[in-house]
Formats: C-alpha cells, structure tokens, sequence
C-alpha cells in the first residue's frame, strides 16, 4: 500500500472511532417535569360536568381525565403536561382559555414525551377548553407555582459503543481491502513523488486566488455593511461565486490533466453546495425537513432517543422554524431556536432509517463537540451533501466515456439544492448513480469477463439506493441485461444480482402492505383513504387508466422537467425564462458528443426497450403510490407528485438509450516537437478534455442565476 493510501487508511480509522463515540455518547443534561412537591387539589377547581361555573374539560372524542389544582392566591398557575401514551406522539392540543367573559388565548401544545410541557395560563380563567384527538385520561393538572423538575446525565450507551466499534472494524477492513486497494508496505520515493510538481503548483495558484478573492469581497462586503452588521450569507454567496469562475480557469489551464471531469465535478459541487449550505436560512427551507430531521435525529442514537426542545421545535414543524423574507428575521429565528436548546426534555423510543445515516452521523458529531441547534443542523446537513457528492464523484470516475452527462445532471441546480438538505432523495440519486456506472463500466471493457463479486456490487447499489423509495425497484433489473460472453456462470451472474434485489422487493411488499392498510397521507385531510382508494382503482379500473394517461402525458412532459431542474423547494422557483431549456438542450447535446469508441458495447436493442419502458413504467408506479395515499377517493386528478421524482430515472434514460461512439479526429501532418518534425493523428470523445470546460461554465452560471434569484433577492 503506498504511503497516501497508509494516511487515508488511518484517518478512516480514527473517524469511525470518533463516529462511534458520537453515537454512544451524549453530552448535556436530560430534564424531567413534576407537579410541585406538597400541593394539594381543591375540590372547586375540580372537573364536574353538572356544575356550569366551574372550570370544565372538553376532549374530541371525550376521555376520563382530571384538571386539578391548588386554592392559592399565587399570581400564575402553570398547566404541567403528563403525557403517557407515547403512541400519540406528533398530534396536536389545542388549549383555550376564556377570562372574565372577554379574552381568549389560544395556544398549541404539541406532546413530545412525558413530563415535558409546562404552560403558563391566565391568573383569572373562566373557562378552560383543551381539544384532542388521543387518550389525555389523567394526564393534565393545573397546579399554581413553579413545577419541580430534576436534571440528570445521560449514561453512556456501553453495549451500543462496543457493536459500533465491531462494525466500524468491518467497514475499516472493506474500504482499506476494495477501495484503497494494494498491499501494506513502504512507499518508495518515486511513488511518493508521482506527478506531483505540476499539480502542486496548481493547488497553490488556485489556494492563493482563494485566499486572495477571500479577503477582498470581505473588505468590500465590511465596508457595505447595514445597520445589522456584516452580512456573512451574502459574503457565502458572492465567495463561492468567485471560486467557481476561478476553480473553472485553473481547471482549464493545468487541473484538467490531474483532476479529470471527476474532479472538476466535485471541486464545482463542494463549491456551490456549501455555498448554499452557509448561505440558507436554518430550518424549513427544503422538502418535509420536519420529517427528515426526525428520522435523523432517531438514527443518531444507539437504543433511546433524547431530544431538546429546539429539536421539537424543527421536527413539529413550529413557525420559528419556517423561512422568512428577509434576513434579520431568520436570524432571530435561528436565535430563538438557541433558547431552547440547553437540556435535553424528550426521551422516546424510534426505529432506524437507513437513508438518514450520514445526516445521523453529523448530528452526533455535533453533539459530541458540544455544538448548539445551528451547527448541528449545518453538520447534518453537510455530511448528507458529502455522501452524494463522493457517491456520483466514483460513479463519474468508474466510466470510461459518458463522465460529464452524469456531471451535468448531477449539478442541476435543484438537485445541488436537495444535497444541501435533509432527504433520502440525494441517497437515491447517489447510489443508483454509482449502480448504473458500474454496469455501464462493465459493458464498456467488451474483454474482461464480469466476476460473481462485481455483479453483486453493482446490484447492491441499486438494491441500496432503492430501500427509503423501493418503487423504484425495476433500476434493479437493469443488471440482469448483461451479455451471456460478458460472464463466465450465467446461473452465478444471475443469482448475484437477485440475491440483494430479492430483500428489496420482500421489504416492498411489507411497506406495500402496511401503506394500504393505513390511514395515508394526513396532509391532504381526511378524505385520503388507501384501502378504499384501491378498491376504488380496482373496480374502475378504466376511469383510473385515464386518470393515470392524462397525467403521465403532464408528468413527463418538458415544462413539467423544468421542476426537477430549477425548483428550491420552500425557497420557490427560479424562473430564469429560455435559460432553463437551454441548460437541458446542452445536456442532450452532451448525450450525444460524449460517447467513446468504447460507448458502442454499452447497450443492445433489449436494453433499450427496457430502459425506455422503466422509464415510462416507474413513473406510472410513482404516480401510482400518490393517488393510493395522497390523493382524495375517487379524484379525478393524481395530487403530491413533484418533478424531482424523476430524477433517479432520467440518468439510466440518457445513458442507455444512445449508445452510438462520437468522436472528433485531429491531424497534424508536419509539426515541430523538441525540434523534431513529426505527423500525429488524434482521435477520441469530449470525455476529460477542456471540451467539457464550456459545459461546466454554462452549467455553473445558470445556477448562481438561480440562487440569485431565490437567495439574494429575497432573504439576504
């Protein structure tokens, strides 16, 4: 093993050590709520239906429950929420309080685990109503006086920190055996000093312009500032913008021949998604972050989950946690989330959501650092970005020819938008991304044999990119499209790539299974009824057909697209007009100009077919599954699709599809080299050439375009 891949292999090991400690780990003070020692309950604030002035307690549907408190002439009393069933987590309380026959205060609790919440209500109350929609049977008491709580350690989960060293020894020996590669021994001075002066140089040019264009937009930036002080988001944007232009020129100048089009992908990538990352509001910029946020602050624990307040905040979707229109609001937001954020208040009980991981994982890093709601949520937020960068970083490098199409849809401004949030769909992306590669890979080098382990990798990433969205399961067969003279044991290819597909589609049919018996998506009210919305599409069977027709023919239409390519969710639309067609026009004039001599074994008329018919076929499953638990009974319309849904599919359609080899040819007859006249004849694919310069400069534009449009001009 040379002496880089000795260092990276260390590294790797002391950051699974750490990671394993951050999620066995948990620094801070866990707080329990308990009525106030010595208080005892007056009868007449007692709960009697017969008795019209006292105090009464309406539940929906109604329930036994007691509102009890202290005759005491205190000036507040305080409602202290003992919340038992822990099945009943997520829904809402609605607390009214009706004094002297004139005001009302309406307020909102939302139960996130026992012995959590503590409300102050009105000294002079009439009439108290709380409306829910769960069992509150001795659960409520209204006490005057300050609660007592008791703040204890969280002890450390020894059994979880011992099965995650285990299994980070096994990821360790994985990645040092199949990545890293190569057997231990000392470098030798050549390998060490392998290419390295011309690159150096390059690094340091590019590292002095950063440091350069670094400090001079500060300066500007400081000098500009507003009454609120240095706008820092803006400087985020502005910076970026200038490492993109210059990253683009010293790529160009001298990085193309060391980096290639995987290293300019990334490089760009890490650019704007940090960008984006620094610049964005914290909290509901994206899709569902509430959602998402809640499976990964699940995953980022071994056994029980603890939560503070600012944790509930962001996952019960609070209004402190949504985007504003301006700056200074955000900020204070993000303040006012830093409040609540001291001790730890909820301890419930989760399961485990895959997808989530690498977001889990910066979480508890945050956590183990001691850092507040902000630079958690940023760390979360930055590993998911960096496994999808990585993951289409090794599919791009595993092609030999057709690298910059997946760069190319690989930066659509959106899909660089969705890295820079908490998500599965980035998980999706990344790892059919790397599948599909590998498969292309393969049918690329037509005199190497595909081996039993190949296969299986190649199938396992598809297989892994589908478990949070198992519709997409028909990627998976795509590897079974392999040529018989491409394997040695047709029987062993085959059983290789159905080994990891057969789990999937077992794990399909449980979710299947328990979506259609459950109650749907709530979003949409209570009309969503899966079961009855089956037997519905069963028994009008041709009205659902037509239902289905005419919005596939709006689903996969070009103005539909447009979403999956300039849509930032909660931060709107970027309607830069015919730009937005021209970035798809280029990356169709990309299918067809980056094809290698070595394109032309990549595909046959079988998979062809396939391709297009998965295409058209998952789009219809997609559409499917929301009009079975998003869409009303019996609608005429299919709602809750979004074009981003697509993107998993449009990869394989522009890879597999055209296949045929474009190459340009240059010829020289006479030219002087080391003053020798030599003739030369150059031929090959735009494929890691500066070629491809000009696609990412108009790829690179029409995304700071866009971030300006729903970034700069509206919040910051």
């Amino acid at each position: 093993m040379r002496y880089r891949e000795r260092v990276l292999s260390g590294l790797l090991a002391l950051v699974l050590c750490v990671l394993s400690l951050a999620f066995s780990y948990i620094p801070g003070t866990y707080r329990q709520y308990t009525a106030p020692d010595g208080k005892t309950a007056d009868a007449a604030w007692q709960l009697h239906t017969e008795n019209e002035t006292a105090p009464e307690l309406m539940l929906e549907p109604a329930v036994d429950a007691a509102l009890t408190a202290e005759n005491s002439e205190t000036t507040g009393r305080y409602l202290v929420w003992h919340f038992v069933d822990t099945k009943a987590r997520g829904y809402e309380l609605t607390l009214r309080v009706l004094h002297e026959g004139v005001d009302e205060d309406v307020t909102t609790i939302v139960p996130s685990g026992s012995d959590l919440a503590v409300t102050l209500l009105p000294e002079q109350a009439e009439k108290i109503t709380l409306t829910g929609g769960y069992g509150l049977a001795d659960s409520v008491e209204l006490f005057s006086g300050e609660p007592a709580y008791v703040d204890s350690k969280i002890p450390m989960n020894v059994p979880g920190l011992v099965v995650m060293l285990i299994l980070s020894a096994i990821v360790w020996y994985v990645v040092r055996r199949w990545v890293l590669g190569g057997k231990s021994g000392k470098a030798t001075s050549s390998e060490m000093e392998a290419d390295a002066p011309e690159k150096e140089m390059s690094f340091f040019i590019y590292f002095d312009f950063a440091v350069a264009s670094g400090l001079i937009t500060a300066g500007i930036l400081f000098l500009m500032r507003d009454a609120y002080g240095f706008n820092r988001q803006l400087f985020a944007y502005v910076y970026a913008a200038l490492l993109a232009a210059g990253f683009l020129g010293i790529w160009g100048w001298k990085l193309h021949k060391s980096l290639k089009t995987e290293g300019l992908f990334l490089g760009l990538f890490l650019i704007e998604s940090i960008m984006l990352l620094l610049a964005m509001p914290i909290g509901h910029s994206g899709f569902d972050v509430d959602t998402h946020y809640r499976f990964a602050i699940a995953d980022s624990y071994l056994g029980e989950v603890y939560a503070t307040q600012a944790d509930e905040m962001v996952m019960n979707a609070d209004l402190v946690t949504y985007m504003k229109d301006n700056r200074i609001t955000n900020l204070l937001s993000t303040y006012q989330l830093g409040l609540h954020d001291d001790v730890y208040l909820d301890h419930y009980s989760a399961g485990i959501s895959i997808a989530h991981f690498p977001a889990a994982a910066g979480l508890a890093l945050g956590r183990l650092l001691g850092l507040n709601i902000k630079w958690r949520f940023l760390m979360g937020e930055g590993l998911t970005l960096l496994l999808y960068g990585v993951l289409t970083y090794f599919a791009i490098k595993t092609l030999k020819s057709g690298k910059l199409v997946l760069m190319m849809i690989a930066l659509f401004p959106a899909n660089v938008f969705m890295a820079t949030n908490f998500n599965y769909d980035t998980w999706v992306w990344g790892f059919s991304f790397l599948g599909i590669a590998r498969f292309i890979r393969a049918r690329q080098e037509a005199e190497k044999q595909v081996s039993f382990g190949a296969a299986f990798m190649t199938s396992a990433c598809l297989a892994i990119a589908c478990i949070p969205k198992q519709i997409y399961f028909p990627l998976t067969l795509i590897p079974l499209f392999m040529p018989k003279d491409k394997v040695k044991d047709r029987k062993k290819y085959v059983l290789a790539c159905i080994l990891p597909m057969a789990l999937l589609l077992v794990s399909l049919l449980i979710r299947g299974t328990g979506a259609v018996g459950g109650t749907g998506d709530s979003r949409t009210g209570d009309l969503v009824n899966p079961g009855m919305q089956l037997q519905y599409v069963l028994t009008h069977l041709g009205t659902y057909l037509v239902v289905l027709i005419r919005f596939l023919g709006s689903f996969l239409s070009w103005d539909f697209f447009k979403d999956a390519v300039m849509y930032f969710g909660n931060l709107g639309f970027a309607d830069l007009g015919p730009v937005c067609g021209a970035l798809m026009v280029l990356t169709l004039v990309a299918v067809f100009l980056d094809r290698g001599d070595e394109y032309k074994t990549v595909s046959d008329w079988k998979l062809r077919v396939y391709t297009v018919l998965c295409y058209v076929g998952t789009a219809a499953l997609v559409a499917t599954s929301f009009y079975l638990i998003f869409t009303p009974v019996g609608l005429d319309g299919i709602m809750g699709v979004q074009a981003r849904y697509l993107m998993p599919l449009v990869w394989p359609l522009l890879a597999l599809v055209y296949t045929r080899p474009c190459t340009y040819s240059v010829s020289v007859d006479r030219a002087n080299i080391a003053g020798r006249d030599v003739s030369f004849h150059k031929s090959g694919s735009i494929g890691d050439s500066r070629w491809i310069l000009i696609f990412a400069a108009f790829q690179t534009a029409p995304y700071f375009a866009a971030t300006y449009q729903v970034l700069v001009t509206r919040i910051l």
